[in-house]
Order: C-alpha cells, then structure tokens, then sequence
C-alpha cells in the first residue's frame, strides 16, 4: 500500500496541497528500481508486483541506501496486483510483537520445519493467533501484509514457487474506491455495470468500486450521504468526488469554494489514509450543452473553480514556541496548556505566519501543572529505589486549548526532537513512553487520533473524556475516577442540604450533555427540581468575544433573576473564565442590575483560572462556593521547588518567561518596550493565590500520579524480565527493547504508594480509584484564597456513608450571615400542614393546607398527614400526638358531686314521703288508694333514685353489671305500681255499678298480679341480656378528641333498647288510663295526678333517646341519671305531693266524714 500510495501521489496534479513540512536535509527515498516507460500523448500508469524485495534491517541513524538489499528473489507468474512490499523486516517486527506465539514449538508454526505447513490456511490460524494473544480484535487486522512478508522468508528457504504464490498471494478486490457525485456519477454508474468497465479503468479485479451518486446532488448533501456509507462498508482506499455544478446558480463562488475546502479537510482528518480526488467546477450549461471537446476545456478556464490551494508550495507550519525538553533514558511526552492563543481568521490563501497570532494570553495559574511534572521526574532520578541507573526525561508542549495545535504537539512528539518529521528518527531516541494531556477532555481525546496508532499509554487529567472508539480508549488512562462517582456525590451532597430548588449550568460539549442526560432524571427520582439548565457559551479564544456579549447577559439574567440559591456548574478547568465574564457583564455594559449571591456547586473538573484582564475584577465572586476535587495529599517538598524556581534556573524551560511577565506585570530586556523590567530574583510565593498558587493542587497531584505510575510500571517491567531471565538463563535483556504497548497490562493491574503516603491504582477500564474531596473556597480581600477539605466522598461506601461532611467548617456566601443557605421553590410546609402540588409547576413547588381533623403531621413538607393513635390526640398546631386522659362520671367534678347531691336529696324526701304515710297509714286517704301498693311504689321510687348512684363513679364490673339492669327492672316496677293503681281506680268506679260483675277483680289481689307480671317480664329481658351480651367497662377513645371515656359498654344496644321500650310500653299504659280516669268522682283519685305524672315521666324518655344518642362521653352518663332523677321526681312529685299537703298540712280533711260528705 506504502508503494500504491507513493505512485497515486506521483501520478496526480501538481495542485494537490501537500504536507506543511519544515525546510530541513530530508532522506532521498530509495529509487523505485525496476520500472518500464513508453512516452505518448496519454500516459496510463501501472502498479504491478513482480519481485519481493529482501531489506537488512534498518539503521535509523542513518539515510536509506542500496545496501539495505539483502536479495531479490524473482517469482514467475506471481501476480499480486497492488500489494504491500513487505519484507523479512515486517516477519521481524511480526516475531517481536508476539514473540511468545513465534517461539512455541507449535507444529504449525510456518516455515522452518516442512514446507507443507506452509499453507495459507496454516498461515491464518498463526495470524489470528498472534493478533488475538496481543489482545487486539482479529477482524480489524487484514491478513495481506504478514502474507507477503512471510512469503518472502518462504522464498528465502527455497520453497517451490507455488507455494510462494499460495502464501503471497492477495486477495481480488484489495482495495476499496468510493466514486460520489451527481448525474454525471449516477450516469456513470449505469455504465460501470458492464462487466469490460474495470478492465477499462486498469483496475482488473484489484478494486471494489462503490457509487454514491444521486441525481441533482448538492454539495450540503455530501457528508450525510458520505458517512452514511462509511458506516455500512469497509474502510476506503481512495474516494473520488464530483460535485458542485448544482450549487453554482445557488450560492456564491466563494462560499462553495470554503465549503469544498472544508469537506475534504473533514474528511481528511478523519480518514487519514485515505487518498482524496476531486475534480474542477464546470456548469452545468457548459458540459450539457456544448459541441465539442475544445468548448468545454475553454469554459473550464474561464470558469473553474479550484480549492483554494497553493499550487506547489510547501508551508511552514508554526512553530510551538513554548515547550519544555529534559533528555532521558525515558522520556515522558506531555501536551499541557498554559496559554491562550488568539488568532486572526485564516484565509487560506497564504502560508500561516506570526501575523496571524493577534495575542497570546497566558494563564499563570496552569503552570503549576508544568512544574508538577518536572518536580515528579527529578524526584524519581534521585530516588535510586526506582529505576536505578536510568534516568526519565520529558517533552512538554503547549496544547494552546486548541485541536490544532494538539494534533501539532502529537506529530512533534512523534519525531525527532527539534525536528519536525512525524515518524521519522533520526537518532536512537523512541517514542515517548506516555503521553499526558491535559486538562480540557474534549481537546485532549483528540491525541487519540494519533498517538493510540502507536499503542502509547496516554495520562488524561482534569477530567475523563468520552472516547469514540474502543480501541482508542485501550490506551486510555484517565487521571480521573469514575465520573458516576462525583454524580452520585453532587446528588448526596444536595440531599444533605436540603436543596431540592436548584439551577444548572454545563458546557455545550459531549461531558456537558451527557451530564445533562444521565444526572437530571437521577435528580429527579431523588425529589430535587431544576428550575433552570442553560448552557454556557462555548470557549471562544478569538476576536469575536464581544458578540458574545449577548447572550452571557441572557445568561446572566437567568441565574440571577432565579429563585434558586444553588447553582451546579458542570464544566472544565476554563469554565470559570466564562462564568466570571458572565458575573460582570452587567457592570461592562453599565447596566444597573441586583446581584444575588448563589451558592456554587462545581464539579472537579473546575479550577480558578482566571486571565489576565480579570484580576482586577476580584475572586468574591466564589467565595463560599462548594467544588468537588479529585483526592489528593500534599506532596513534601514541592512547594520548596517552586520557590526556588527562577528564570534563570533551567535554560530550557520555554514556559517560565512568559509566566514570569504575565505575573509580575514586567518584561524581560529583550523585548523592546517600555515597561518595568523583569530582575528574574521576583518569587513566586509573593504573588497572590488567585495568580499563583503554591501548595499542589488536585490536577497537579494528578499529573504527579501519572509520573509515578509510568516510573513504577517501568521499574515493574524490569523486574519481571529479570526474574524471568534468572529462572530461564536467558541472554541480557535490555529495558529500552521493551515496547509502548507493555505498560498497559500493568498500569491496569498493580498499585504503589507515592511520595505522600497515598495509594496509587487504575481499575480495568484505566480509571483512577481514588475518591473526591468536597473544597470550601474562601476568599479574601488581597486576592487570595484557601481551599478547605470539608468533606469527602468515597465511591466504594455504602449510600448511606457514602458522604461524610463537616457543617460546622463550611463558610457560606456572605449575604446568607453565615446561616446554611435553603434552596427551595416556596417555603417549607411547617409541622400541621400538608404540601400539595401547584397546577403547571414542577413538582418541588407546592401549596401547604392544614391537616384534616384528627391527623398531624410532625415534619417539614409532608405530603401526607397521619392520624394519631387512638390513645392520642393531635394539639392545636397539629404537629403533636399528646396522650389522652381518661375521664368518666366521678364524684369529685362538679357535674358528678350535684348529681350525687341531687339523688341524695330526692332519696331523702323520698324516706321522709315514706315515713309520713308509714305514721299515717290508718288514715283515709292512705287506705284509700291500696295502701301495699303505695309502700311498693314509694320503696320502688327510692331505689329508683340510688340507682343513679351506680352511673356515678369508676366503672367497675360490678357496677356495669347493675346499672342498666337494676334500672330497667325497679323503673317496672315502678311504672306496674302506677299502672295497678291507675287500674284499681278505674275498676273500682266501674264495680260500684249495679249488676257489675267487676266486684270479682277487686276483691282479689289484681295489683300484685300486674306488678309481679311486670317485674317478671322485665327480669325475664335482663337476664336473657346478661347471659348473651352482659355489659362491661370499655374506653371510648373516639368520641372525644383529647379523653378517652372509661364507661360501660352495654354489651347489646339491642337488649338496651328493648329494656327501655317495655318500660316505654308500661308508661304509655299508665298515662293512657290514667287519662281516661281523670274525671272520675272521689275526693282521693289520683287518677289526675297519675296522669300528670306519666305525660312528665314519658316526655323525659322521650327526650332521653335522642339526647343520648347526641351527646359523648361522660355527658351521656349524665343524660342518664338527669332522665332517673326527672322521671322519678316527677312521679314522686305529682302522685304524692298532694297527699302528703293533706296529711300533714290540712289534716281535717283526711277523714272518713269529709270523704263521705264530698261523695254525696
């Protein structure tokens, strides 16, 4: 392929844009020897294999020559068409990539043992052998290189010639050609289906031609269409382009030309290998339209539109004029950016030059990382422990924060140093043993490109980029851990705080978005609402930062205005420039805005780096902020090392002068102005921390790290050969043979401790295992700051310890007076109130109601209330379950002692009715109404009323037992006295009639019957419910809110209500003939009182159902005894009031003569 690759070039126009190489003494290649030429009109040129070229090994240290042929071995009939020229030397190389596949005395290793195992199928199996046990995937290594190669050692021990051939023999179809374009193409393809078209290119059968081709293709159609292929097929060889015509009517020639410019350069970059054709701009009038040949070559002169390409000239590239080289044994590359390079836009119509750099910014705080590097490499040459007797070098460059010049800074690092021939050395110096880049992950996972050709390890710092290939990543180390780690520890650390009201802000690049995309959803399954995710505006080191104006005001305007008091930043080192920029623009642009102080979540990727212009503005702007940091430790004696550290200490380091200018604000003599000049004797230390900071930050003790562990690996290396080489007897064996690619196994499978105590390892996908330091930053008035370690996160701990942080240490931005900060949509719902959801809000906004009735809530924003156990009641506020009392009917209250007091008096004048008519039982009006019964009635009323004494106190057993039965069953007999004695009255009017065979009934004893009948049947009802539901004590805990009422249950509210009810029935016996009665004639009826009597006792157990059902607790107990007391006096009252006011006070009428005087 090299040679194929070398013909195309020769064979196209001169116009095709070649390499930027530097003026220098370059190699002549080795003439291409055996070669045939005819001259004619038309030229058609041929790559045809006729030979196998035996080449010596290759002294790099000097040019190439004839001597480097070893043998030419010709092969009659070998037709290999466009295969690689590969030599004894690629079988060489082969051997040392996988030695332990070459060396295994397998009977199927090629060559050396019986020519019939060297069949191409013998072949294949060594092949995929030895590109699997190197841990590479077989499919993306083709086959034909080691096949010609190892056809060449087949031909050096004399094999036949057809055996030769099987093994070297390539395949049809090698190489892949993409043929894109319009209707000229899509016509074309038609044609090319003809089975003579590739014969009439001179491909033969050693091309696969693809077509791309679409009528009326534009040129914006070509990437998509493009990739959209290179996604389907195979890598391509040579891509043919022809498009354009269509654009011609549409836009200027100009833009059609950069935008031509543009795609070839784009894919250029990405497919490195690939050889591009294009072809002139012709419209479409012309080559449609015109008569013949002479027409349209003339249109094309007049009208081509060519690439905007010098013809023939080769350009200098710019050189990087701040780097840093220290010799070594080993030498470790780095690709570190310490200044910003502002450039005038490329026009692409000359050579670059120095007047295309408009200014060069450098950011003094980033040379710390430098210094990092330089002071990890002297420490290891001191320590003779490690590596003895070997000694590590570096080459630093400055990246500039750009793509360019990293991808420049990867060639440099691929040559000879001071030479600028990427792949080319010239002494005996190897390739860099790893590469450490830093800090941007989005710039620095373009070294990828390059570097992981050559399988070097390669640090990154800062942060751990998102590569596009897996292969790429293979070589990938990343000074950072596990970026799940510091999502989960942002989310804890928010959690803790309480701060579920918060904004975002990111960079617009792919960490930017993939934060965005990964940790918002987790944010919200864990309750924290984003009021706001804006991007920041890309980092755009050029002359436009005024257009930018605009939209950091918007910005600004957003975090400002929001509610929310906690903002997380997800960014890179640079991330602050634009955030201090977007922080001032109101005070540039004079426009008068309130500035709230936010609390700053930041990400470890962040940094303070400030540029120069932005000093004078002040760091308060991140005072009490919160940032996450990659763990690290203080490394001894570094900060003596940048004390001493002075201009004129290392003559080749290219970075400190700038530095030193920038910092001190002076220049050095050379330079040609009028300044204060630079002594070099300034110090370091002397500067504030806002422009240099002196103890090792997290990146610098990562770049540290990444030192040590390319020392260890190394020092690890030499003692497994030597081990080996001891158990074996083997030959000397030299570290400086090992290669690149060796580091990897064991930077991914060992650890160390460094300098500072701190164990150092990589996990198997080559991330960093270490944890995150939680920094406070407090600032101060001169500029300078601390950052205080106020907590940690340690990804390997359970949730629940996941965080550990220090309120307490924790300094907050001064406008919250040292009160931890709240960031919430509203305010808190308080204890007693419940949060619910606002109508078109996030759900972290919400309104706050009070609890229901009879539920509490005790915390803060809780969304449900709770209802308090039953022995409990809620307080006023709602937020506490306070025990309940109990209470019940007890004599020493108020309402207990006057009923006491009540049953006590009727009780009393019940006795005293009793003993007046006891004394006055032979007088008439005592005999005249059944004298027995009246005692019955009487002894009955006054039970009635101690009845009412069981209600009153402590619920017992006992006494639950009685109130309700001995209650129902005295009140009937009761009632039946009134009931007989209404009935004798009655009775006794009718018997009185002549011929009225009623004489009977009053005769016998039809009083005792009906009590007896009544008492029976009552007792009959209380027994049946004593012996199914008997009551019993219980506490009511839900009728009242805050008692809990210790009462008798009455165990059957049925039997209850059928007790009352017969007593019910009785009454409305009684009133009923006592009603009818009430008009009989006899001086002693008490047919009128009865029946006044029974309309009371009737009316209060009227009134007693629905008063007892209304009232609660101990009230009802109440209820009862009132309606005992009422009904009893009532009948004490009206039936014997009047007599005992005849008995006692007018006696004279209590005789048997004034009884018969009224009766006549």
């Amino acid at each position: 392929m090299v040679a194929f690759v070398t013909l195309v070039l020769a064979l196209l126009p001169q116009t095709v844009c070649k390499l930027p190489l530097r003026k220098r003494n370059v190699c002549e290649p080795l003439p291409i020897v055996h070669k045939y030429y005819q001259p004619g009109n038309f030229i058609t040129g041929s790559i045809i294999a006729q030979n196998y070229l035996f080449i010596k090994p290759i002294d790099f240290e000097k040019c190439p020559s004839p001597e480097l042929f070893d043998n030419l071995v010709h092969i009659p009939g070998l037709d290999n068409g466009i295969a690689d020229v590969l030599s004894r030397f690629q079988v060489e190389r082969f051997q040392q990539l996988a030695p332990g596949v070459w060396q295994d005395p397998d009977p199927m290793l090629p060559l050396a043992l019986d020519p019939w195992l060297c069949r191409a199928r013998h072949f294949r199996v060594l092949f995929r052998r030895a590109v699997a046990d190197l841990g590479f995937r077989v499919e993306d290594y083709g086959l034909h290189s080691f096949q010609i190669g190892t056809a060449s050692a087949a031909a050096d021990i004399d094999l036949p010639a057809r055996d030769i051939q099987r093994i070297g023999r390539s395949r049809a179809g090698a190489v892949q050609v993409l043929i894109c374009g319009h209707s000229i193409v899509f016509w074309a393809r038609k044609r090319a289906a003809s089975s003579s078209f590739l014969m009439q290119l001179q491909l033969g059968s050693l091309a696969t031609v693809h077509w791309v081709a679409r009528q009326g293709m534009l040129k914006d159609q070509l990437l998509p269409a493009f990739y959209e292929f290179v996604h389907a097929h195979a890598p391509l060889h040579i891509i043919v382009i022809h498009l354009g015509e269509n654009d011609l009517g549409q836009r200027t020639t100009l833009s059609l030309r950069l935008q031509a410019c543009s795609d070839i350069l784009h894919i250029n970059q990405r497919f490195c290998g690939t050889v591009i054709l294009w072809s002139d701009l012709l419209p479409r009038r012309v080559w449609r339209y015109a008569s013949d040949v002479k027409k349209i070559e003339l249109a094309r002169k007049k009208t081509v539109c060519k690439l905007p390409l010098r013809k023939g000239s080769v350009c200098e590239p710019l050189p990087i004029d701040h780097q840093y080289y220290q010799p070594g044994d080993f030498v470790i590359g780095s690709i570190i950016a310490q200044n910003y390079l502002f450039l005038n836009p490329v026009d692409f119509e000359k050579c670059p030059s120095l007047e295309l750099i408009d200014d060069l910014v450098v950011v003094t705080q980033l040379y710390q990382h430098i210094m990092a590097l330089v002071f990890a490499v002297g420490e290891l040459n001191e320590n003779p422990q490690i590596l003895p007797n070997i000694t590590l070098g570096f080459s630093i460059y400055n990246s500039l924060l750009s793509v360019v010049w990293i991808y420049h800074a990867s060639l440099e690092l691929l040559s000879t140093h001071g030479g600028f021939i990427p792949n080319y050395k010239c002494d005996i110096q190897n390739y860099p043993e790893a590469i450490i880049g830093g800090p941007n992950s989005e710039l620095q996972r373009h070294m990828a490109n390059i570097l992981s050709i050559y399988k070097i390890p390669q640090f990154i710092y800062g942060s751990a980029p998102v590569m596009d290939h897996q292969m790429e990543a293979a070589f990938f180390h990343r000074l950072f851990p596990n970026g799940a780690h510091q999502y989960r520890g942002i989310l804890h650390l928010l959690l803790h705080f309480r701060w579920i009201w918060i904004g975002v802000i990111y960079l617009d690049d792919v960490l930017g978005e993939k934060f965005i995309r990964y940790v918002l959803p987790m944010f919200s399954q864990s309750g924290i609402c984003v009021e706001f995710a804006e991007r920041f505006p890309p980092p755009n080191f050029s002359n436009n930062i005024a257009e930018e104006a605009d939209n950091w005001l918007g910005l600004y305007n957003i975090v400002m205005g929001s509610t929310a008091n906690v903002v997380v930043i997800h960014g890179e080192i640079q991330t602050t420039i634009i955030l201090r920029v977007m922080l001032e623009m109101p005070a540039l642009e004079d426009i008068p805005m309130k500035r709230n102080s936010k609390v700053w979540v930041m990400t470890a990727q962040m940094d303070l780096i400030l540029l120069p212009f932005q000093r004078s503005w002040g760091i308060h702007f991140i005072h009490g902020a919160l940032s996450f940091a990659i763990h690290s430790e203080q490394v001894t004696g570094f900060s003596t090392f940048l004390r001493n550290r002075k201009p004129a200490s290392d003559k080749g380091d290219g970075f400190i002068r700038a530095l030193w200018e920038q910092a001190f604000g002076c220049v050095f003599p050379n330079a040609k102005v009028d300044e204060e000049i630079c002594t070099g004797e300034e110090k370091l230390e002397t500067l504030p921390g806002s422009v240099f900071e002196m103890s090792m930050s997290s990146h610098s003790y990562s770049i540290y790290n990444a030192v040590c562990s390319v020392a260890h690996a190394l020092h690890a290396i030499q003692s497994s050969k030597f081990k080996h080489r001891e158990m074996t007897n083997e030959k000397r064996w030299n570290l400086k043979n090992h290669q690149p690619w060796q580091l990897h196994d064991f930077l991914r499978s060992f650890s160390f401790n460094n300098s500072a105590g701190e164990k150092v390892s990589f996990d198997q996908d080559g991330n960093l295992v270490t944890g995150f330091d939680i920094i406070n930053w407090v600032t101060f008035p001169n500029q300078s700051f601390r950052r205080v370690k106020v907590g940690m996160i340690e990804p390997w701990a359970s949730e629940d310890i996941l965080l550990s942080i220090d309120d307490d240490a924790i300094v907050w931005p001064s406008r919250f007076n040292q009160a931890q900060p709240l960031s919430l949509c509203n305010e808190n719902c308080h204890p007693g109130y419940r949060r619910t959801k606002k109508e078109d809000k996030p759900f972290c906004c919400y309104d706050c109601l009070p609890c229901p009735e009879g539920k509490i809530s005790n915390e803060k924003d809780t969304v449900h209330c709770f209802q308090c156990p039953e022995d409990h009641y809620p307080n006023n506020e709602k937020d506490l379950c306070i025990p309940k009392y109990i209470v019940y009917m007890s004599y020493g209250e108020p309402l207990g002692m006057s009923l006491a007091i009540f049953v006590l008096i009727f009780s009393f004048v019940t006795a005293v009715v009793v003993g007046i008519f006891i004394k006055h039982k032979d007088t008439p009006i005592v005999k005249a109404n059944n004298r027995n019964l009246t005692y019955t009635l009487l002894i009955s009323l006054l039970l009635c009323f101690l009845c009412a004494l069981l209600f009153i106190g402590k619920p017992e057993m006992v006494s639950c037992l009685l109130q309700q039965t001995a209650f129902g069953v005295i009140f009937s007999v009761a009632v039946s006295c009134v009931l007989a004695k209404t009935m004798i009255v009655v009775l006794a009017f009718i018997a009185t009639k002549p011929g009225s065979k009623m004489k009977k009934w009053v005769r016998k004893p039809l009083a005792c019957y009906v009590v007896f009948t009544c008492f029976l049947l009552q007792a009959i009802l209380c027994t049946v419910w004593l012996a199914s539901s008997p009551p019993f004590p219980s506490l009511d805990m839900n009728s009242l809110n805050a008692e809990m009422v210790l009462k008798c249950n009455e165990g059957s509210n049925f039997m209850f209500y059928c007790v009352l009810g017969f007593l019910g029935f009785l009454a409305l016996i009684s009133f009923s003939v006592a009603f009818l009665a009430r008009k009989l004639p006899d001086s002693f009826n008490e047919a009128k009182f009865i029946t006044f009597s029974m309309l009371i006792f009737c009316s209060v157990w009227l009134s007693f159902v629905p008063a007892y059902l209304s009232t609660k607790g101990k009230y009802t107990v109440a209820v009862e005894i009132f309606s005992i007391l009422a009904s009893s006096a009532g009948l004490l009252i009206c039936i014997f009031s009047p007599k005992c006011y005849t008995i006692v006070v007018r006696p004279d009428l209590n005789r048997r003569e004034q009884l018969i005087r009224r009766f006549k």
